[in-house]
């Protein structure tokens, strides 16, 4: 694996900092910083995934898609930020953000040639 760092002067040319924030109606929230790093805009189609090897993990994994595809969710705009729709993918993990807070951590990530945002769900103990 290579990791490529992102440096703050690269951060600070998107302007804000990135942001991923999980809402209590089961959304993630994805500023515009984020959606630039991530490669995200409003014309984009998105399918949902979780690791069959480890269902147990609380992670989501989040690819491109066409509107061709029958599994493809459209992304929704509110404002500046884009919002995906993971309600249904968080229950089956067991994540209920109405009773619970969680912390997300997003990355790029390729997978059998194919690129994903992995999305790790680690709860906030209050």
């Amino acid at each position: 694996m290579k990791i490529e760092f992102i440096n703050k002067s690269t951060i600070r040319s998107f302007g804000k900092s990135p942001k991923l924030t999980l809402l209590k109606a089961g959304k993630i929230s994805i500023n515009k910083t984020a959606r630039t790093l991530f490669d995200l805009d409003k014309d984009t189609f998105v399918k949902f995934g979780i690791d069959a090897d480890n269902p147990s993990d609380k992670i989501i994994y989040v690819t491109k898609s066409s509107a061709e595809d029958s599994d493809a969710y459209k992304v929704q705009i509110s404002g500046n930020h884009l919002l995906l729709n993971v309600q249904n993918v968080l229950s089956r993990l067991g994540i209920n953000p109405r009773e619970k807070k969680y912390l997300l951590d997003a990355k790029n990530e390729v997978i059998e040639g194919q690129k994903f945002l992995k999305v790790s769900f680690k709860e906030i103990l209050s």
